[in-house]
C-alpha cells in the first residue's frame, strides 16, 4: 500500500520537509541541539490510500470470497462414473438431502446448487469402490449362510424334540410292555404250582404271550428307528458345527480384508491470497465408494462439513467422526441420516444461530 507524504513542522517554526535543502537538513540533525531548543519530531505517518488506486482495490475486494456462513457454498455434479449406476438427479437429491442436515442445524441455507459456477462434486469409481462392491457381495453370501445356518439349527432343534418325545413315548411302552411280561410270567407261575392251567386259562395265557411278543417286536422296530433318528441328528449337529466354524472363519476374513484406510470420499480446497487477503477459494469433493443412499449422504455430509470448515470429533457415531472416512459414521434416524449432537455442537460454533 502507497503512503502520502506527511508534513511536520519543526521547533523553529519552519517546515521540516520542504524550504530546505537536504544537507541544510543532516547538518541540523548532527549539530548538538541548543538549550531550551525544542527537538526535532520525525514526520507523523499516515495511511492514506492515494484515489488512483481506489477503483483498482475496490475491484479486488468485490471478488473476495464472502464468509462461509453468510453466504451459501455454491455447488455442482461434475461427473458420474456410469459404473455407479447412478442418475444426475439422484446424484443431485443425496447432495441436497446431505446439505440440509448442515443447514436445519445451523438454521441458514449453507449450500446451494449452481449447476454453471458451483464447485465440482465428482463421483469417482476406482478399486476403491470395486472393493467395496465385492465385499458387499461377500456379506451378502455370508448373510444367506447365516441364514441357512439359522434354518438347519431349527430343523435340527426339531427333529431333537421330535427325537426326545419318540423316547418318551418309546420308554412309557417299554415300561408298560414289561409290567405286563411280568404280570404274565407270575400267571404262568400260579397256574403251574396248582399242576398246570386249565384249558381256557392255557389258551389266555397264550394269547396274552402272542400280543407281548408282537409288542415287544414292534418296540424292537422302534428302538431302531429312534436309534436311526439319533445318529442322523448327531450327523447333522457336527455337520452344523463345521458349518459354523467355516462360516465364523469367513467373516473372520472379511473383516480383516478391510482396509481402514479405505477412503469414501475426499474434500480439497486451495486458496490465492494477496498478503492476509485470500483473493479466492477453490474447493473439490471427490465420491469414492458408499455400500448404499444411506452411507452415501453421510460421506456427503462429511465432505460438505469440511466446505464449511468444521474439524474432526472423536464420537463415532458423528458424522465428522474423525474416521469417518473408512466407516460408517453418523446416525441414522426414522427419516434417515441424522446429525449427533456433536455434529449440531461443531457446525454452531462455526456457524451461530441467527438472532430471532
Amino acid at each position: 500500500m502507497y503512503r502520502a507524504l506527511a508534513i511536520s513542522s519543526g521547533g523553529d517554526g519552519r517546515p521540516s520537509g520542504r524550504g530546505r535543502g537536504t544537507k541544510e537538513r543532516i547538518r541540523e540533525a548532527r549539530s548538538p541541539r541548543a538549550p531550551g531548543a525544542t527537538p526535532i519530531r520525525p514526520a507523523a505517518r499516515r495511511h492514506e490510500v492515494t484515489p488512483m488506486y481506489l477503483p483498482i482495490l475496490l475491484a479486488i475486494w468485490s471478488t473476495l470470497p464472502a464468509p462461509v456462513c453468510d453466504t451459501p457454498i455454491a455447488w455442482k455434479i461434475d461427473q458420474i462414473d456410469e459404473r455407479f449406476g447412478m442418475t444426475l438427479e439422484e446424484a443431485q437429491t443425496a447432495v441436497t438431502e446431505a446439505a440440509g442436515l448442515w443447514e436445519t442445524a445451523a438454521g441458514r441455507p449453507l449450500f446451494e446448487h449452481d449447476p454453471e459456477d458451483g464447485f465440482p462434486i465428482t463421483f469417482v469409481w476406482d478399486s476403491r469402490h470395486q472393493m467395496m462392491q465385492d465385499r458387499i457381495t461377500r456379506e451378502s453370501q455370508l448373510a444367506e449362510r447365516s441364514t441357512a445356518i439359522q434354518d438347519r439349527r431349527n430343523a435340527l432343534d426339531e427333529a431333537r424334540e421330535a427325537l426326545r418325545l419318540e423316547r418318551a413315548l418309546y420308554d412309557q411302552r417299554l415300561e408298560a410292555l414289561e409290567g405286563r411280561q411280568a404280570e404274565h410270567r407270575r400267571a404262568i407261575e400260579y397256574w403251574e404250582s396248582r399242576g398246570g392251567p386249565p384249558p381256557a386259562e392255557a389258551r389266555e395265557l397264550d394269547r396274552v404271550r402272542d400280543e407281548l411278543e408282537r409288542e415287544r417286536m414292534r418296540l424292537q422296530e422302534k428302538a431302531e428307528g429312534i436309534n436311526t433318528l439319533v445318529a442322523r441328528v448327531n450327523e447333522d449337529t457336527e455337520a452344523l458345527n463345521e458349518a459354523i466354524s467355516e462360516y465364523n472363519a469367513a467373516q473372520a476374513r472379511l473383516r480383516g480384508g478391510v482396509d481402514d484406510g479405505m477412503l469414501t470420499g475426499f474434500y480439497r480446497e486451495s486458496s490465492r491470497a494477496l498478503g492476509s487477503w485470500v483473493l479466492s477459494m477453490s474447493r473439490e469433493i471427490e465420491i469414492y465408494q458408499f455400500d448404499d443412499p444411506d452411507h452415501l449422504i453421510r460421506a456427503i455430509a462429511h465432505e460438505l462439513g469440511h466446505a464449511l470448515g468444521l474439524g474432526y470429533t472423536s464420537n463415532p457415531s458423528a458424522i465428522m467422526y474423525e474416521h469417518a472416512r473408512s466407516a460408517r459414521a453418523g446416525q441414522r434416524g426414522l427419516g434417515g441420516a441424522q446429525l449427533h449432537p456433536a455434529d449440531v455442537e461443531l457446525v454452531r460454533s462455526r456457524c451461530p444461530l441467527p438472532s430471532p
